[in-house]
């Protein structure tokens, strides 16, 4: 079994994402093992919003999944936790050809993003054609900034019910 609650050791960038992924399958391999809380996020998005936690007792969140809805999309962020810090974050955003409430709706358009992190700081940024996005640029330092200020905004959510 894998150090779960453990810091994420490693030497170099390469090592921190594969001890990620190991952590990030496991999360999923166990998420029947954890409490589960659900939310509705209103007031953020078009059409609503709805947050889900999972968490092992006494409240340690392990995964937060925010779900928001536009009138022709969504978006789902995925956050992976340990020591009350995402390790990864995974977004997907979704466009329809039509409203999300009609039944004839077909996907037009969907994007993934991975975000890896050590330590509260990204190490590394997939976009959705698997380029890594270079650490550099203020488009990464700033999609930094608005993951962990979400994450926050979404943890203390669940920490105020």
């Amino acid at each position: 079994m894998l150090f779960v609650d453990e810091p994420l050791l490693a030497i170099d960038t390469n090592k921190q994402i594969s001890q990620i992924k190991l952590l990030y399958s496991q999360y999923n391999n166990e998420i029947i093992k954890y409490e589960k809380k659900e939310f509705d996020i209103v007031g953020e998005s078009t059409e609503g919003g709805k947050l889900t936690v999972y968490y092992s007792t006494p409240k340690v969140v392990k995964k937060i999944i925010a779900i928001f809805y536009g009138e022709t999309g969504k978006s789902i962020t995925e956050y992976y936790v340990i020591n009350e810090a995402p390790f990864f974050v995974f977004e997907t955003n979704i466009n329809y050809n039509n409203f999300i409430y009609k039944k004839n709706k077909t996907t037009q358009t969907k994007i993934e993003n991975r975000y890896y992190f050590y330590e509260n700081n990204m190490i590394k940024w997939l976009d959705d054609k698997g380029k890594s996005i270079n650490s550099n640029a203020d488009v990464f330092k700033n999609q930094e900034k608005n993951i962990l200020a979400d994450y926050n905004r979404l943890i203390n959510i669940f920490y105020s019910k």
